[in-house]
């Protein structure tokens, strides 16, 4: 494959240059900086009264190395990257340095270090990523022109478009921009309206944004690698996943994301922020499944990144007791009551194959009741009638199930009390436990019937079995509380996950003292794991919790019930059902309502493939499959929820109409 270029604007010239297999860089120099004499007599006083200084590039590094100031005036200095660390370290200077490159990196070190009035040193024009990640923060950022960049004189119009040929383009700063909007104007329109452009930072895209320019992919840094992944690095998402068939089974760690019930093949991710998705292909996608289910806030949250950081200072993993375990435990019993006792797993499937295992080592029961199309994770005895990836691809019981393990498994139907008070008809004294979402999310959302959940807990307490509720997907999402505490349930043993670690490996089961007392080193009943408790994960899943006030559910509520009523009203009179709990829903392919498992076998399936490609291609990443419920995040505003609605029921409508 042969090298692509990528035309750089910047304001000025810079010492950078990249080796990146793959591409070639060019940079087109527009500006020339000419240094501000009345800087060097304003800086003292502009010191006072701060507690650090900000300084991105090596120039203005250098201008800051060559002020005579006192040693009561030199405050730490943190910088972009290494080349304008080693300009103030060489001169005396406490440069530090953050793990990654960039203005927006430096913010975030002295925040983590407890730095809260930083002095930006640098150009004229604008700090850029600076001051948006500043006033993200809420910091008291004040600002020290000490150069200012003017166009040059010697470039013509000739020039500049010799030089871009049919190259990507990228724009460095806000200045960048308006040069060359000024020197070649004709050029500039011709290519805002036919070329994407990278921008680096957040000023950049802004002024992009201003001066009309139609497709701008937001780099993740003002490096090249960064630049350069706008537009798919070295290896777009087709030639990964190539490459990926190769050593992965079907190319993928877990089924769903191969997406070949949808009829497409898989996008692979360069990184998130926020409500968006960016890919290894530079489009940019309105994510509605995050992570399936853990990024309730958006991605990327700083407290829970910052959470991490702290957490890497210390170590990644200590095989021991740690403190982030037991303040994330004791988090998960205060904000739920019937939790009593609590272990951490790594995995929603640890969770619930330990809680089963509990359930029948407390009753001495073999048998347990699970529903036909929920979905428990892939253990053994959880594969048979199974939801999520395997009722999509069709495979609801798995070869390598045995069936000895299988007979033990009773399967009843969602919504249907008659059907499990036959389970326990049928096995008499054997049944250990219901196993049960309490809001199915895995054969697509579906509300709970009235009074169904509360027949499950009086079967439970008739025949003396444990009702265990799987809040892996709804724990902490439907409300505080999860579930249980929304429609007022409470379990004997709970199982939990995804938001509790914020976006890291880690699950949850707990619930009556009495019984957790049961498990290993207190009790008989075997459980272990060398990863549990990370103290990585307890603390992004601790910090996630904390940021999860009343206010955040009530923006969801109001979030998703905005949606409700814009698609409801689109899709009336059509055979199209959407339902919806809080933050998670699903659109239906389905006359509806859509109640029980048999209402969702009856599904077009067909259909939704087709609406799932039209939806990708308007840049909505819903669920891969019809049987998988999607979330909407505190990270979603109501302008996304209008054109997600206004998309969702125009491309349902043309899918419809549409035959294979």
């Amino acid at each position: 494959m042969p090298d692509r270029t990528l035309v750089v604007f910047r304001s000025a010239q810079t010492a950078e240059k990249p080796d990146l297999p793959g591409w070639k860089i060019l940079s087109v120099v527009l500006g020339e900086q000419r240094e501000i004499p009345q800087a060097a007599h304003r800086i003292a006083s502009l010191l006072e009264g701060r507690d650090c200084v900000i300084v991105t590039s090596p120039r203005a590094a250098g201008w800051l190395a060559r002020q005579d100031l006192s040693p009561a005036f030199r405050l730490p200095v943190f910088v972009a990257g290494p080349a304008t660390a080693t300009v103030l370290s060489e001169n005396g200077w406490d440069a530090r340095i953050p793990t990654g490159t960039g203005g927006a990196e430096a913010v975030a070190l002295l925040v983590d270090q407890d730095f809260s009035r930083p002095l930006f040193v640098g150009a004229q024009e604008t700090a850029g990523t600076v001051e948006e990640a500043c006033r993200r923060r809420g910091l008291d950022l004040d600002h020290l022109p000490v150069y200012a960049t003017l166009p040059r004189v010697d470039l013509t119009d000739s020039d500049i478009a010799a030089s871009v040929g049919d190259g990507h383009i990228a724009f460095l700063a806000p200045t960048a921009v308006r040069f060359l909007r000024d020197l070649s104007p004709a050029l500039f329109a011709t290519l805002s309206v036919s070329r994407p452009a990278a921008a680096a930072g957040l000023a950049t895209r802004q002024i992009l944004s201003e001066l009309g320019w139609l497709d701008i992919r937001l780099s993740t840094g003002p490096d090249f690698r960064s630049l350069t992944a706008s537009f798919g690095g070295t290896m777009n998402s087709k030639e990964l996943f190539e490459r990926a068939q190769k050593v992965i089974p079907g190319g993928v760690h877990s089924p769903v994301r191969a997406f070949r019930n949808v009829g497409a093949d898989p996008f692979y991710v360069e990184s998130a922020s926020g409500s968006r998705l960016r890919t290894v292909d530079g489009k940019e996608l309105v994510d509605w499944i995050g992570s399936w289910g853990p990024m309730i806030l958006g991605h990327n949250l700083s407290s829970v990144n910052d959470a991490v950081r702290r957490g890497l200072e210390t170590g990644s993993s200590f095989g021991a007791c740690s403190l982030p375990e037991v303040l994330l435990s004791e988090e998960i019993c205060r904000r739920n009551p019937w939790v009593e006792m609590v272990r951490l797993v790594s995995s929603g499937t640890e969770a619930t194959m330990s809680a089963l295992r509990l359930a029948r080592g407390y009753t001495g029961r073999p048998a347990f009741v699970k529903f036909r199309g929920c979905y428990h994770g892939h253990a053994d005895s959880f594969l048979v009638a199974a939801g999520s990836g395997a009722l999509t691809h069709g495979h609801p019981s798995s070869p390598g199930v045995t069936p000895d393990t299988a007979k033990d498994t009773v399967i009843a139907e969602f919504n249907d009390l008659d059907s499990v008070k036959a389970a326990f008809d049928g096995r008499p004294g054997e049944i250990a436990c219901i196993f049960v979402e309490p809001i199915p999310g895995n054969m697509g959302l579906i509300p709970p019937a009235p009074g169904f959940l509360e027949g499950l807990r009086a079967l439970c307490d008739r025949h003396g079995a444990l009702l265990i509720l799987d809040e892996v997907m709804t724990g902490f999402r439907v409300g505080p509380s999860g579930a249980a505490g929304l429609l007022n349930i409470k379990p004997d043993l709970a199982t939990y996950g995804k938001i509790i670690g914020g976006g890291l490996p880690l699950a949850a089961f707990g619930g009556r003292r009495d019984i957790m007392e049961k498990l290993s080193p207190l009790g008989p009943i075997y459980q272990a794991g060398t990863l549990s408790g990370n103290p990585l994960a307890c603390a992004a899943g601790l910090a996630l919790l904390h940021e999860l006030t009343p206010a955040v559910y009530e923006r969801l509520e109001e979030l998703g019930a905005r949606l409700e009523k814009l698609v409801l009203g689109g899709i009336e009179g059509k055979p199209l059902c959407f339902q919806r709990i809080g933050s998670m829903a699903t659109l239906f392919f389905h006359d509806g309502p859509v109640r029980t498992y048999a209402d969702v076998a009856a599904c077009d399936n067909a259909a939704y493939g087709r609406f799932f490609r039209k939806m990708l291609e308007r840049g909505h990443f819903l669920p891969p499959a019809q049987f998988e419920a999607f979330f909407v995040s505190s990270a979603h505003s109501q302008a996304d929820i209008e054109r997600l609605a206004d998309d969702m029921v125009s491309c349902a409508t043309e899918s419809l109409r549409e035959v294979g």
